[in-house]
């Protein structure tokens, strides 16, 4: 293969890391922020002012948004991607 099929493959990953974090809301990624510094659901809940319930949509959300399967995927992922800084 020819240097512009790899310099396309790695525009394309970028792309759709781009679009993924895009189809984040605000609100998730605040959560994943939050995620990230080792908050509990419900210190989450009660920073955000929002219910456990909620919180654990979110996160939910995220882990088929960015098909990961537990907290520590999605963290890893999201400083794969440079969404999250510890």
């Amino acid at each position: 293969m020819n240097n512009y099929f790899f310099e396309n493959l790695h525009l394309c990953k970028r792309k759709n890391q781009f679009e993924i974090a895009m189809t984040l809301t605000h609100r998730e990624h605040e959560i994943l922020g939050l995620i990230a510094k080792e908050l509990t659901t419900e210190q989450i809940a009660n920073y955000l002012n929002i219910s456990v319930p909620t919180v654990e949509s979110h996160r939910r959300n995220m882990f088929r948004k960015l098909g990961v399967q537990s907290v520590v995927g999605l963290v890893k992922e999201a400083l794969r991607n440079g969404w999250i800084k510890i």
